[in-house]
């Protein structure tokens, strides 16, 4: 999870340890509010119910999210 969140310019390399800890939760908020703003239907999720909370975690991890992280390359 974290590696992905990494991937998606939302958690730092030196802070990945493999642990859910005060800055995971802080990245997992980030991507969120990123699908949310940046998604479209198809990437949204019902995140109150636990399928698709669980579903949205599979995703990220899947690395289905990493098109909406803009990294400033247009290559």
């Amino acid at each position: 999870m974290q590696n992905q969140l990494h991937l998606m310019g939302l958690y730092e390399p030196y802070d990945t340890d493999g642990r859910f800890g005060p800055m995971t939760r802080a990245a997992r908020i980030a991507a969120v509010d990123l699908v949310a703003c940046r998604g479209d239907n198809d990437m949204s999720h019902d995140l109150t119910e636990p399928e698709q909370a669980r579903a949205f975690l599979d995703d990220m991890a899947m690395g289905r999210f990493m098109s909406l992280h803009d990294d400033g390359y247009e290559g």
